[in-house]
């Protein structure tokens, strides 16, 4: 459902409201009593119709936004455990460094502790912009990736402080885009090198997102198709295609842009939304 169709529609019928007002006022002051009737009669019905658009939308966007909340609160909850459980980890292996230390095997300590710094990193770099609901998602999505042994790699370069849509929009379009990437790369052979990019940076007058993956081309014309309702390249269409549509949408409603360039090595979107 698109907002400003919608809101299109509302003005339309609320246009119309005004102006079979204006006949029926100048109707009564010409003695045309018998188009009355019939005026009225088609102001109620626009009234009706547009009442029951203002409700339908209403509800459903309240719908939309219940399930988004419900999503970031699921990472949040999911990104708090892996906080906890990680703090819990590197307690027992700090008094394993501790212990490698104290008996002098530096070479074994320093070992240990690039493994540990590694984990460090992932999670750190998740958590970088001041949107919770972002950290909570990137922080998901690095573990579906490991998952599916795939290495993904975060450059994150803005704290998103002057976002213009909310929070939950764009998770939905950044989690579309790296399970499209994820879906992809985890149908490659084993053996070849499977790897996202995800970088975040800003401009004095816009946020520039960048997720990139090595899986397979995506041709010419499937690009031209991609963002259509409906449209999937799974094997399992049923439930599919809607994803990128979506993102299509929200990028269009934020005035944002949104790329797709893809070649053997990489497949790359682009996302431009304004402050």
């Amino acid at each position: 459902m698109n907002t400003k169709k919608i809101l299109v529609t509302s003005i339309i019928l609320n246009i119309l409201q005004v102006i079979f007002i204006v006949i029926a006022i100048a109707l009564v002051r010409n003695d045309y009593h018998h188009c009355i009737s019939t005026i009225i009669v088609l102001g109620i019905a626009l009234s009706i119709a547009n009442i029951s658009i203002t409700v339908i939308s209403y509800i459903y966007l309240q719908k939309n936004q219940y399930k988004s909340l419900l999503q970031s609160m699921k990472d949040l909850e999911e990104l708090n455990l892996t906080l906890r459980t990680q703090r819990h980890d590197y307690l027992n292996q700090m008094q394993v460094v501790y212990g490698l230390l104290d008996m002098d095997e530096y070479q074994d300590a320093k070992e240990y502790m690039n493994s540990i710094f590694k984990e460090i990193t992932k999670v750190s770099k998740a958590l970088k912009t001041s949107e919770p609901a972002i950290n909570a998602l990137l922080q998901a999505k690095l573990q579906a990736a490991e998952k599916e042994g795939i290495d993904l790699y975060l450059d994150i370069m803005t704290d998103l402080k002057g976002l213009k849509i909310e929070p939950w929009e764009l998770c939905k379009v950044l989690a579309n885009i790296i399970d499209n990437a994820i879906t992809a790369l985890a149908n490659q052979k084993e053996g070849q090198d499977r790897e996202i990019h995800i970088r975040m940076e800003q401009t004095e007058e816009s946020y520039r997102f960048e997720i990139a993956n090595n899986g397979p081309k995506i041709t010419e014309g499937q690009q031209k198709l991609v963002f259509n309702q409906g449209y999937t390249t799974k094997k399992e269409a049923e439930g599919h295609g809607m994803g990128l549509y979506i993102v299509s949408n929200i990028i269009k409603e934020a005035n944002g842009t949104l790329e797709i360039q893809s070649d053997e090595r990489k497949t790359l979107f682009t996302i431009i939304l304004p402050k």
